[in-house]
């Protein structure tokens, strides 16, 4: 959403010849760049050369990341050698790299696109300790993420919330605040990310609006509101783009019922029989992906099954960070199967020493969001026209199952998250106290 300031003078015309020239394995001296910012670049960076990775470089990303992480380093996109070769073929990703004066690789971006939902996503920043503070990052996020405007219409990010810097480079290219994800890694210590979305004036128009939502799915949709708020003050008070802007804004604004929660006349079943699969999970979920209820889950691959005898589960399950996403559901469409299935996954991923569970849904499924609810999901991000169906686009709800205590420790994030948290963690006490009040006694 091209909302807020931004301090950067745009010239298109020279940013298409720079990704022209990338595209043609050329290198881009940082210093004639500096026509896109405001601020001064660094004599220190001036020289550094800007390329898009190709094959080539696989052991210049591996070893940049091994050299700032060592082992800990989570994400597949790098640890993972064939997901690794795959991106860096595929020509629509733009994976930048940064070589210092010494020919030596010192900071990294990746920005993944995909093509079928038009949807970018930007993670694996990296900068050499020795180089941050010369807004390093700032510059090769402003480079891929105007190449990513180009190639999608919407674009998000995770940031870690223990670092400041990339929150206020994502806020300053007029990324929204839309969630929050407690406990999402497990690696040293458990982390936090944070969820910014960039969304385009060519989705918007394609969205699709909401007629009846979940009311605390409505209670994180009402947070992102009140930012978008926020938001419209601002560009009434500075007049700029003020026509589309507030266009833009009203696009989020509608009318919806409010559907309540519903209590469930299910009895839970512990299920047994389960059987784990972890071979040609990839395939047979390509065979069967049509098939599937809350398949939608971008940038993942599904390497784990869990099958039962009422239905299966596939799943991503990162075997670093214990982090864990639903890929789909094989099941019939069946409500007493459909919930207990659910009921059972976070009980089959804890014995697998899953740490963080996480389901997408779209915003419109509010009786399956009650489900969830019923069973213990928590809803901690709205991410508004995520999703691409035909000629329209939706809205996604994201859905976390706490397995854990918050690790709240150390964060520093931008006040609207505090927000999110509260509501989030408002919900966990409330649910407490009805799980509470539900449980059968006798006196003594």
């Amino acid at each position: 959403m091209n909302l807020g300031s931004n301090t950067y003078n745009k010239n298109i015309n020279h940013i298409n010849q720079i990704f022209k020239e990338l595209n043609s394995n050329k290198d881009i001296l940082i210093g004639d760049l500096k026509e896109f910012f405001e601020f001064d670049i660094s004599t220190l960076i001036l020289n550094f050369k800007i390329k898009k990775a190709n094959i080539n470089n696989k052991n210049d990303i591996k070893n940049l990341y091994k050299e700032i992480y060592g082992y800990n380093y989570s994400l597949p996109e790098v640890t993972d050698e064939e997901l690794l070769t795959e991106i860096l073929l595929n020509k629509d990703n733009l994976w930048l790299l940064v070589y210092d004066n010494e020919n030596k690789v010192c900071a990294s971006i990746l920005f993944r696109v995909d093509k079928k939902n038009s949807l970018s996503k930007a993670l694996a920043a990296v900068v050499k300790e020795k180089y941050r503070n010369n807004k390093l990052f700032e510059i090769i996020f402003y480079l891929a993420f105007n190449y990513s405007i180009i190639k999608s219409e919407v674009i998000y990010a995770l940031a870690r919330t223990l670092t400041i810097s990339p929150q206020k480079v994502l806020l300053k290219n007029n990324f929204i605040p839309a969630g929050i994800f407690p406990n999402v890694r497990r690696v040293l210590t458990y982390e936090n990310h944070a969820l910014f979305i960039y969304l385009t004036h060519k989705g918007l128009i394609k969205r699709e609006k909401i007629t009846k939502m979940n009311i605390l799915v409505n209670e994180i949709y009402q947070v992102l509101q009140k930012y978008l708020h926020r938001l419209l003050h601002y560009n009434i008070k500075n007049i700029k783009n003020i026509k589309k802007n507030i266009q833009d804004i009203l696009t989020l604004e509608e009318k919806y019922q409010k559907i309540l929660n519903q209590k469930i006349n299910i009895k839970p079943t512990i299920l047994d029989n389960i059987n784990i699969i972890v071979d040609n999970v990839e395939r047979e979920y390509k065979e069967k992906l049509n098939t599937l209820r809350f398949k939608f889950m971008p940038f993942h691959k599904p390497n784990f099954k869990i099958k039962t005898p009422i239905g299966s589960v596939f799943l991503h399950f990162n075997y670093i960070d214990k982090h864990c996403a639903i890929m789909g559901l094989e099941v019939d469409n069946d409500i007493e199967k459909i919930y207990n299935l659910f009921y059972n996954i976070p009980f089959i991923i804890d014995k697998l020493d899953g740490r963080y569970l996480e389901v997408v849904s779209k915003a419109e499924n509010y009786f399956y969001h009650n489900i969830l609810i019923d069973i213990g999901f928590v809803p901690c991000a709205y991410f508004p026209i995520m999703l691409k169906e035909k000629n329209t686009r939706k809205d996604i709800a994201i859905f976390f199952y706490p397995f854990n205590f918050p690790n709240l420790k150390n964060m520093i994030v931008p006040d609207i998250f505090k927000d999110y948290l509260k509501v989030i963690y408002s919900f966990l006490v409330n649910k407490l106290q009805e799980e509470i009040d539900l449980i059968e006694t006798f006196k003594i």
